[in-house]
């Protein structure tokens, strides 16, 4: 199960949820479910309001949390109090800036510059995906959102953008991002 934290400086309206509303949609959703990946924005930026969401999951889920950000743990551990605690609750942190120019071969990375930390006891039995590379055909997920619009959940290859855009264009439709 994926959450994707948004921060919008641009005065954007937006549908406020509160933590609370969030856990309780990610509790009814993860029946069966292993583990949660939370990514951006930037989740470390809304630290507070992650700690909160991170205790709820922990104290009343077996959820994995792995959470992906762009600056290093190094960072992290010196932006405060949040991010310190928020690290001592995740299961697993990957770390770094999205480097496009970077290849991504490496598993759940978007760079392989991003690194793959393993932060509790629980999730070493993720340890061998720590340099594990994909193999073959990524899996992707497409999920269609209101009007003409949707969104690709996963990691694709690189040129992968690039091909889908020339192949829409084959076909007469244009492919724009926001």
């Amino acid at each position: 199960m994926g959450a994707w934290l948004f921060r919008c400086k641009r005065g954007m309206k937006m549908q406020k949820k509160t933590v609370e509303d969030i856990f309780y949609a990610i509790r009814k959703a993860s029946l069966g479910l292993d583990g949660i990946t939370i990514s951006g924005g930037e989740p470390f930026e809304q630290a507070e309001a992650l700690l909160r969401l991170v205790r709820l999951i922990k104290e009343h889920t077996s959820l994995d949390i792995m959470v992906y950000s762009g600056y290093t743990i190094e960072d992290l551990n010196e932006q405060g109090e949040s991010a310190s605690k928020l690290l001592s609750l995740i299961d697993i942190l990957i770390d770094g800036r999205f480097e496009e120019e970077n290849s991504n071969k490496k598993l759940w990375r978007g760079s392989d510059n991003q690194r793959f930390h393993i932060l509790s006891e629980r999730a070493k039995k993720y340890a061998r995906y720590a340099e594990e590379e994909y193999r073959g055909q990524r899996e992707l997920h497409f999920e269609m959102s209101e009007g003409n619009s949707f969104k690709i959940i996963g990691i694709p290859n690189r040129g992968f953008m690039r091909d889908l855009k020339k192949q829409c264009r084959g076909l007469g439709l244009t492919l724009t991002q926001p």
